[in-house]
C-alpha cells in the first residue's frame, strides 16, 4: 500500500514505516524459524537413530574388548545429536539473514535476528534431550520421537488455522518458543528450559547404564 501511494508514506512517516517493515518480517520469521528448527531437529534425531543401526549390524561386539564405558557410548551419540542439530540451526539461521538483507530494501534488524537465533535453541535441545530418554530407557520405542516432533510442529506451526489451546501447545517445547523474536523470550523461561534438557539427559544416561546394549 505504501509503495503505490507515496502520500501514504509521507503521512506515516519514516520512522513508523520501518517500524511496519520490521514487525512484518518478525511475523515472517517465526515461520522460518520454526521449519528450520524443526529440520535441524530431525538430523540430530538421524544422527542418534544410528544407535540401532549399529546394534543390528553388531558393532558392540567388536568395541566388548575396548575399555569403552557406558558414559563415553552415551555421550557419543547424544552429543553428536546435540552438536548437528545447534550447528545445522546457527547455519541455515545465518544463510537466511544474510540472504534476506541481500534482496530487503530494509535490512532485517540484528536484535530481533539475535532473539530469533536464541530463542529457539532450548526447545530443541529439550527434544533432543527427550529422545535421549527414549534412547536410555525404550530404545525400541525411539521412532516415536519422530512423530511426537512432526505432531508438535504441525499443532504449533497451525495453531491459528486449528484453534488450540494454549495448554495443548505447552505440550510442546514449541509452545514455550513458538512466537519468537514477535514475543522476547524470557531469561527465565529461557534457563528452565536448558535446565529440564539437563535433566533429562541425565535421566536417560541413567536407563543407559542400567539396560542391555543389545
Amino acid at each position: 500500500m505504501m509503495i503505490d501511494n507515496p502520500q501514504l508514506t509521507k503521512i506515516i512517516g519514516a520512522q513508523l514505516e520501518a517500524s511496519m517493515h520490521h514487525a512484518i518480517y518478525r511475523h515472517f520469521l517465526v515461520m522460518v524459524s520454526m521449519f528450520i528448527s524443526f529440520l535441524a531437529i530431525l538430523a540430530g534425531l538421524n544422527v542418534m537413530q544410528r544407535f540401532h543401526t549399529d546394534t543390528v549390524r553388531g558393532a558392540y561386539d567388536l568395541l566388548g574388548g575396548m575399555r569403552l564405558t557406558r558414559l563415553k557410548l552415551y555421550a557419543t551419540y547424544v552429543s553428536g545429536a546435540m552438536i548437528v542439530a545447534l550447528c545445522l540451526w546457527g547455519v541455515a539461521f545465518m544463510i537466511v539473514w544474510f540472504t534476506a538483507n541481500m534482496v530487503l530494501t530494509v535490512p532485517m534488524d540484528v536484535t530481533m535476528m539475535q532473539q530469533a537465533l536464541v530463542g529457539y535453541v532450548p526447545s530443541i535441545a529439550v527434544l533432543i534431550a527427550i529422545a535421549a530418554v527414549l534412547l536410555g530407557w525404550a530404545p525400541r520405542w525411539f521412532g516415536l520421537i519422530y512423530g511426537y516432533a512432526g505432531v508438535m510442529f504441525l499443532m504449533t506451526y497451525m495453531k491459528n488455522l486449528m484453534d488450540l489451546p494454549m495448554w495443548a501447545l505447552k505440550l510442546s517445547p514449541y509452545g514455550w518458543t513458538y512466537n519468537v523474536p514477535v514475543v522476547s523470550l524470557s531469561v527465565v523461561r529461557s534457563s528452565w528450559l536448558c535446565g529440564l534438557a539437563v535433566v533429562l539427559l541425565i535421566v536417560g544416561y541413567i536407563g543407559f547404564k542400567k539396560r542391555d546394549l543389545v
